[in-house]
Order: structure tokens, then C-alpha cells, then sequence
């Protein structure tokens, strides 16, 4: 204990050499008015006394940048109060009220303060009211230390005609200050797409509110408190918009417009998605609606501001209208009228699927000859306001009623083939009558089983593949799994759970070979038992060799020298496959996800460059994990969930672990 006292004294010192002088004041006795403040900088070390009965002191200090001001207060007074000043002389921030804690004499209290650059003036006196007459005298310190916020924001910003221009992709940082501080920052849209907001806020509470060139406020979000626990409160905005003009303000407020009360520092990560429309703006009503021809995708965006969108089109004959629509919004509706204005048929109350984050529908609408108008809103009723942004793409088809496809089925879900043999799989698409029923093969690993465009299957080496048949027609898959049986070497199973038709079969078998997995017994392994962080990381450092890692240093409390991961995750940490949950955690029983698993893998073979075909739309192309999955997409490791889906935040399993690993290693 003396040892680590000493060693802990000695770092204490040397850091202390490496901090700019601070300086003891001692009050000066005449500095009882703004007009004889007494100069300090902060980082001083400030003592006084008020006395007698009446006396006050005040200090100037100035702020050559933004930040925050923190008071260290010791008063052994009965009572005391702070006072804070700006230039002009106008009061921002006070405290009152303090008593001592009679048993020791004294009172202690540490204050932040949030300033912008400029001169001010703290007022120490001895009462109970901020207005109250120093009645109590008494000694204080104040030990004074500043923090800059580091802000690329330049005041004043406190009104629109006052923001602050930034680019999009530029990250903000800022402060609101003591006294009702705003921010106000100007963006520019050359066309309709997605701004996305990131914002890390240190404020008790803060609220983000967004107004048009006009100064109307189209947006806002609000009642934003802080985790008390980390001191901050992370959210990410998407909004998307037409071009033009924006202002953002940032203000540290319970309610849209309440007063900005609660100080702070903020950053702001921005961005921006340009949608690709072909819709030209404005087109918000049937008399600036756009003309569409029949056949052409129409790719629009519903705007922040209750924007509807307009399109007027002429049927020729009388037909069926075939209308396809894949919406990115929470909610959309789709409305026809006449030229008369008459509502002739709608479709609404239309949610997305919260997971995919888009929804997809096909409508057919019988009409007849003549001109009519198609209204797209975010909307859940057919006369709600348009409350759902987002983008979507449309067709309108003129044509013979269409009959779609509603799903596929094969005659066969597994085979078992010897190398060479051959099978023949046969689709059948539902309904019978459905208008396109062509489909496509697809082998998930060719140097195991190929299949014709007829549905032939051809053994070719001892494995698993997935034979996939997908209909043009709404994409619907049925899938068979095919086993490929070497014939020389007889298979040594040791799991009654783990069945020769199974897609792991080779992979399981392949893990136990390289000793990267003993089963959880000796007749189990317990394919679809989940998978935790540790043993997923574990696989992969046996997967390549068990190397002794060069460090010894365990950046992770959570991870206790002994453990049978314990090498497992320093090589991890050591070749960049994993920084942990947070700095000091790995969280090594927290369940391994699907884009977790991938994203070790593809930082094991050094990130090699990902493909450039994304068939998931739950995965976005910020998310950390979208590079290692285009990767894996491309070289056969995974194929997903569903066609569209890679579900990156399900469990993985023990089953789907050792799979990707033998894809990878093989």
C-alpha cells in the first residue's frame, strides 16, 4: 500500500509540472463594485473575506474563447451567495441559499458554467437572497479552472439572420451558454434527399428545431434529457427535405418553446443522402402536378414540412392501371382523382416493416379513358395531413389485369447425393395462373452442387450448398438443402444432433478436426444453442493457429486473467478484430449477433475490400458492419436471413458460427 501511496504521489507531481502556473489572489478589500472588480484568470486560486456585515466582493475574469467556467467554492459563512455578470453588467447566473454545515463550519460547492467568449464579473457575498443584503461575513476560496468547448460555432448565432453557414458533412460543435443562449446554423440543399443528424448532447435537457427559408419551423424535436449515469444523451435525426434553405437551432429547453435554461456543450455529426428524384418540385397541388408517362419510375420524396406530391397521367383505353410501389416512409397512402377533383379510388393506412424499413405493394385499378391524378402522401387516413417523410420509387403500367405471384414451393427441401450423381428439383409457382411465372436457380457454392436453369442438380465434391429458386415476380425463394457424401472417406460424427442433411453438417465436422470446437459434450454440440462473444472470438483465434498474443495487458475489466478466452481476446484486441463494447468492456456473455460475428471475420482476413452489391436492406451503408457483410455476400460466407434480410442484430448460433468460419477458411 505505501508502495502504490508513493507511486500514485509521484505521478501527482509530475503531472502537475506539466500544467499551466496557477496563481493564489488573495482579495484585494476594495473591490466591493463592477467598476473595482478585481482581475483574476482562471485557473487562480481565489481568497477572500467578507467583512464586515455589508461587504461584497467581485472579480473580472475574460473568456478569449467559449467553454466551460468551473467554481470550486469553500465558504465559511453562515450563508453565502454567487453572482455572475456579462460586460454590460447584467446578471446571467446566480446561487443563493447556501448554509453551512454547522458541525464543520463551513460549506462546499463545485459549479459549471457554460460562457461564451467576453468578459464577466462573479459577485461573492454573505446572504440568503440573490437580492438580499450581505448580512453574514465570513472566509471563502474559490478554486477557478476553465475547459474550452472546443466549438466551431461563432457567435453571435443567437437568430436566423444571425446562423452560422455549414456544409453538410461538416460536424458541428457548440455551446449553449449561461445566459439564454441559441444557436442558429444555415444549410443549403441543391436538391430532395435525406439530412441526417447526429448529435451527442452534455445538456440537461436540449431541443433541436428546424425552420424554412420563410422562418417557419417545420420541425422539432424536444423533451430530450441526458442519461444521468454518463452525463450526455446521443440521438441520430433523419429529415428529409427539398431543396432550398434551412436554419437549425440548438437550444438547451424542456419544451419547443420554452426558454433555453439548461446549459451545455454539443456536437453534431451531419450528413447527407440525395434521393435521386425525378419529381420536380413544387407539385403539391392538381394544378402543379407533374406530368408522368405510363411505364416510366417515378422516384419522389415526401418532404418535412407536410409535403404531398402530385402526378397526372392519361389512361387510353379502357384497362387496368397496374401501379408498384416501394415506399420508405412509416406510413403512405395513394389517392386517384378526376379531373373534376371527385375521389375516385385510394389506398391508405399503409405501414411499413419496421425492420426492412420500407414496404412494398402492387394495386391494379380498373379505368377508364381519360386523364387523372395520382396524389403520394405520408399519411395513415385518406384525408390525414402528410406526417411520414421519406422516399419512395412508383410505375404506373397500363394493361390486362395482372395475376402476381404469391409464393413458390420445390418438391424436394434436402438431398443427400453421392459426387456425380444428379437430381432433379422441380419449382412450382403459386397460383397457378399467376401471370409470370418464370423463375431462376441459384447454387449457394458451386464447387459443391451445381443447378440448371431447369432445376437440374449435379453432385460435384463432398459438402453442403443451398439450391435457391427465386420467381421474377415478387422475388418469392424456396430453398433445398443439398448434401454432397464423399464416398472414400467415411464421415466421423460424434454429434447425435448434428444430422448429415443439416447445413453445418462439413462445417461442424471441419471444427472438430482443426480443434476449434469440442461440442458442449462429447455426443452434443448443440447446433442451435446462441453464441456468446467469448466463444465467438475463441473460435475464431483457434481457426488460426491459437497464436500466443505479444501483450500481456488486458484493456478489459470484464475479462479475468485465467479465463478460457483470456488469450482469445487479447489477440483479438491486438489485431484490430474487436475494440470491445465500450473501452473498458468486452462483455464476454452478452449473446454474438450476426454482424458482430461477420465484422471478426472480415477484420481477421484484413478488411479486404467489400462488394459492391448490397441485397439487404436492413443493412445501411453507415452501419459498421456493411462493409464486412458485402464481403461476405461476395464470397459466399452468408446469403442472409431471407433474400432482402441479413437480420445483423439477431442471435447467432453455434450452428451459423462455425459455418461462416469454414466458409472463411477453407
Amino acid at each position: 500500500m505505501r508502495k502504490r501511496f508513493l507511486s500514485m504521489l509521484l505521478a501527482l507531481c509530475l503531472t502537475l509540472t506539466l500544467v499551466p502556473q496557477a496563481f493564489a489572489v488573495s482579495d484585494s478589500g476594495s473591490n466591493d463594485s463592477l467598476q473595482t472588480a478585481q482581475p483574476v484568470s482562471l485557473g487562480d486560486s481565489i481568497s477572500g473575506k467578507i467583512s464586515p456585515k455589508g461587504d461584497v466582493d467581485f472579480y473580472s475574469f475574460q473568456l478569449t474563447q467559449s467553454g466551460k467556467v468551473t467554481l470550486d467554492m469553500k465558504a465559511y459563512m453562515e450563508y453565502y451567495s454567487l453572482l455572475l455578470y456579462d460586460s454590460s453588467g447584467e446578471r446571467i447566473w446566480y446561487d443563493d441559499y447556501n448554509q453551512w454545515t454547522e458541525s464543520v463550519g463551513f460549506r462546499n460547492d463545485t459549479y459549471h458554467l457554460f460562457l461564451e467568449k467576453g468578459t464577466y464579473y462573479l459577485q461573492v457575498k454573505g446572504s440568503v437572497w440573490k437580492d438580499g443584503d450581505s448580512n453574514y461575513s465570513g472566509k471563502y476560496a474559490v478554486n477557478t479552472a476553465f475547459t474550452s468547448a472546443n466549438a466551431t460555432e461563432s457567435e453571435p448565432n443567437n437568430s436566423v439572420d444571425q446562423a452560422n453557414p455549414v456544409l453538410l458533412g461538416d460536424t458541428i460543435r457548440g455551446v449553449v451558454a449561461q445566459n439564454d443562449d441559441y444557436d442558429f446554423f444555415q444549410f443549403s440543399l441543391t436538391e430532395s434527399g435525406r439530412v441526417s443528424l447526429d448529435i451527442t448532447a452534455y445538456m440537461e435537457y436540449y431541443s433541436l428545431l428546424l425552420y424554412d427559408a420563410d422562418g417557419k419551423r417545420i420541425w422539432y424535436d424536444d423533451y430530450n434529457q441526458w442519461t444521468e449515469s454518463v452525463g450526455f444523451r446521443n440521438d441520430t435525426y433523419h429529415l428529409f427535405l427539398e431543396k432550398g434553405t434551412y436554419y437549425l437551432q440548438v437550444k438547451g429547453s424542456v419544451w419547443k418553446d420554452g426558454d433555453s435554461s439548461y446549459p451545455g456543450t454539443y456536437e453534431i455529426e451531419t450528413a447527407f443522402d440525395p434521393a435521386n428524384a425525378t419529381e420536380a418540385e413544387p407539385n403539391n397541388s392538381m394544378d402543379q402536378a407533374n406530368p408522368v408517362t405510363l411505364g416510366e419510375p417515378i422516384r419522389g420524396v415526401i418532404a418535412q414540412n407536410g409535403d404531398y406530391d402530385w402526378f397526372q397521367f392519361a389512361q387510353t383505353a379502357s384497362n387496368v392501371l397496374s401501379i408498384d410501389v416501394t415506399a420508405y416512409l412509416e406510413y403512405y397512402s395513394l389517392l386517384i382523382y378526376d379531373t373534376s377533383g371527385s375521389l375516385i379510388w385510394y389506398d391508405d393506412y399503409n405501414q411499413w416493416t419496421e425492420s426492412s424499413g420500407y414496404r412494398t405493394d402492387a394495386y391494379q385499378v380498373d379505368l377508364e379513358p381519360g386523364t387523372y391524378y395520382l396524389q403520394v402522401k405520408g399519411s395513415v387516413w385518406k384525408n390525414g395531413d402528410s406526417s411520414y417523410p421519406g422516399t419512395y420509387t412508383l410505375t404506373l403500367h397500363a394493361g390486362e389485369a395482372v395475376v402476381p405471384v404469391t409464393g413458390v414451393t420445390l418438391n424436394k427441401t434436402s438431398l443427400t447425393l453421392a459426387e456425380g450423381a444428379q437430381a432433379a428439383l422441380t419449382a412450382s409457382v403459386q397460383p397457378s395462373n399467376a401471370t409470370n411465372a418464370a423463375v431462376t436457380w441459384r447454387s449457394s457454392n458451386t464447387k459443391v452442387a451445381t443447378v440448371s436453369s431447369k432445376g437440374a442438380v449435379t453432385a460435384v465434391a463432398p459438402g453442403s450448398a443451398t439450391i435457391t429458386v427465386t420467381t421474377e415476380d415478387g422475388n418469392y425463394t424456396a430453398k433445398c438443402t443439398v448434401t454432397v457424401q464423399d464416398t472414400t472417406v467415411p464421415s466421423q460424427n460424434p454429434f447425435w444432433d448434428v444430422s448429415a442433411s443439416a447445413y453445418y453438417y462439413d462445417a461442424v465436422l471441419w471444427a472438430v478436426e482443426e480443434e476449434i470446437t469440442s461440442g458442449t459434450s462429447d455426443t452434443t454440440f448443440s447446433p442451435n444453442a446462441s453464441c456468446t462473444r467469448a466463444q465467438a472470438v475463441t473460435f475464431l483465434w483457434r481457426a488460426a493457429g491459437s497464436p500466443k498474443p505479444e501483450t500481456r495487458t488486458m484493456p478489459f475489466t470484464d475479462v479475468p486473467a485465467g479465463s478460457y478466452y483470456y488469450d482469445a481476446v487479447l489477440w483479438a484486441v491486438e489485431n484490430g478484430i474487436t475494440k470491445g463494447t465500450i473501452n473498458t468492456r468486452f462483455s464476454p456473455n452478452d449473446t454474438c449477433t450476426r454482424a458482430q460475428i461477420v465484422a471478426f471475420l472480415w477484420r481477421s482476413e484484413k478488411s479486404p475490400a467489400a462488394g459492391s452489391r448490397n441485397p439487404f436492406a436492413d443493412v445501411k451503408s453507415t452501419a459498421y458492419y456493411a462493409d464486412a457483410v458485402l464481403w461476405a455476400v461476395e464470397n459466399d460466407i452468408t446469403k442472409g436471413t431471407t433474400n432482402t434480410t441479413f437480420s445483423p442484430n439477431a442471435d447467432c448460433t453455434r450452428a451459423q458460427i462455425v459455418t461462416f468460419l469454414w466458409r472463411c477458411k477453407k
